[in-house]
C-alpha cells in the first residue's frame, strides 16, 4: 500500500462581518484562525474595521482603468484570487447579514470569489446562534460563485461560549470547527487539484 501523501497547507480568508461596536466577532475570528493554523493551514483575517473601505460607490470591477482604483482594492483582491477558501463569520442583524460584511465582500468581483469553497460561521449573544443570518448567507455565496459547504458553526450565547482570546468554554465548539475545517480542507483540496489539472470552465475565463 502507497504511503499517505503530506497534507498540502491551505490558506484561508477568514472575513470578520461587523465593526459594531462591543461586538463578539474579533473573540470568534481569533479562535477560527488559531484551529486552522492547528491544522497547518494559514488563515488571513480581513477585518473591515482595518479595511475601512468607504461605502460602496464603486467596486473594483467598476473601474474601467483598475489602474486607477485604490491600491487597498488590488491588495486585498489578489488575497481573494489566490487563497483555496473562505471562512464567512457573522452575525445576525435583523434576521440577515450586517451591512459591514456585505460592503467589504463587494468591493470585489464575484469572479474573484468563484470556485472556492467558504465555510459559513454565525452568533448570537441568544441561543439561536445566528442561524437566519446563514440562511440569507448562503443565497450571498452562492451569487458571488462560492461553494458553500454543507458543515456550519453556530455558536450561540457567545459571550460565554469563547472568552476574549479566542479560548472556546466548551467541547462541543471546539468539535462543531473542527468538523467544519475537515470539510473545507477536503473541499479544497479537491477543487485546487481539479483546477491544476483541467483548468476553469470556459464561462468562468
Amino acid at each position: 500500500m502507497a504511503a499517505p501523501t503530506a497534507k498540502k497547507a491551505l490558506h484561508y480568508l477568514v472575513f470578520k462581518g461587523t465593526v459594531r461596536e462591543g461586538n463578539f466577532g474579533t473573540r470568534v475570528t481569533t479562535f477560527l484562525k488559531k484551529a486552522i493554523e492547528e491544522r497547518g493551514d494559514k488563515a488571513t483575517v480581513i477585518d473591515p474595521e482595518e479595511l475601512n473601505l468607504p461605502l460602496l460607490k464603486k467596486p473594483l470591477h467598476f473601474y474601467q482603468d483598475r489602474s486607477t482604483a485604490p491600491q487597498i482594492l488590488h491588495d486585498i483582491d489578489k488575497l481573494i484570487k489566490e487563497c483555496d477558501g473562505f471562512v464567512i463569520v457573522s452575525p445576525e442583524y435583523n434576521q440577515s447579514l450586517p451591512p459591514a460584511l456585505t460592503n467589504t465582500i463587494d468591493h470585489f468581483p464575484p469572479a474573484s470569489y468563484k470556485h472556492r469553497p467558504a465555510g459559513i460561521v454565525t452568533y448570537s449573544m441568544g441561543r439561536f446562534a445566528g442561524v437566519r443570518a446563514g440562511v440569507v448567507m448562503r443565497a450571498f455565496l452562492s451569487e458571488l460563485g462560492m461553494l458553500h459547504i454543507p458543515a456550519t458553526i453556530s455558536i450561540g450565547q457567545v459571550q460565554n461560549a469563547i472568552s476574549e482570546d479566542g479560548v472556546p468554554s466548551e467541547d462541543r465548539t471546539k468539535t462543531s470547527a473542527t468538523r467544519m475545517l475537515k470539510e473545507l480542507d477536503w473541499y479544497a483540496a479537491a477543487i485546487s487539484e481539479h483546477k491544476e489539472k483541467h483548468g476553469l470552465p470556459e464561462a468562468s475565463l
